[in-house]
């Protein structure tokens, strides 16, 4: 059985509320990490948070892209995705990350259900345009970054369904248009 700690009692006196969780993909090559993570979200579920967590995975991604002696151009930080790009980030957040979290989870009593931006357009974005300024901040070139976006939508109702159902979902934001 698990004991909640002092200093987290307090915050779930309001109980339920959803805890959006963001999960760092730079600590899904540490078992440790994982796990560790994993233990928190199906705590805070078993206390009635409702945890939404959403996941990225730039390292594992960028891994893979090397693995297929495809390089990667950053601009400002951001990758600039292409289509390819976009079929090998997919693979990697469907079918490693969203599952190895998703599977995590539910080996510690929550029931995760894996989804993706896509679907029942979860997620719908912008276009995200990134501007080059000069020493004056004047605007000087404006870069296209290809198949990056920004949440402008999110469909409340699927995410609430699946909290109804006693269920947390494990959200990898990938969508655009």
């Amino acid at each position: 059985m698990w004991a909640l700690p002092n200093h987290m009692a307090a915050s779930f006196y309001f109980a339920p509320v959803v805890e959006l969780t963001a999960y760092v993909t730079h600590a899904m090559g540490e078992a440790d990490y994982v796990a560790s993570f994993a233990s928190d979200i199906a705590l805070l579920d078993q206390v009635g948070a409702r945890p939404v967590v959403v996941h990225g995975g730039g390292p594992q991604i960028g891994d893979m892209l090397k693995r297929l002696n495809t390089t990667s151009q950053f601009i400002d930080g951001l990758r600039v995705t292409d289509a390819a790009t976009v079929k090998v980030s997919e693979m990697v957040l469907c079918g490693s990350i969203n599952k190895q979290i998703s599977a995590a989870i539910s080996r510690l009593g929550g029931r995760a259900l894996g989804l993706s931006g896509k679907d029942d357009s979860l997620i719908v974005a912008d276009k995200l345009v990134k501007e080059r300024l000069n020493e004056k901040g004047n605007v000087v070139e404006i870069v296209d970054l290809g198949f990056v976006g920004e949440p402008a939508e999110v469909n409340a109702k699927l995410l609430n369904d699946v909290l109804d159902d006693g269920r947390i979902p494990v959200v990898f934001y990938k969508r655009i248009g």
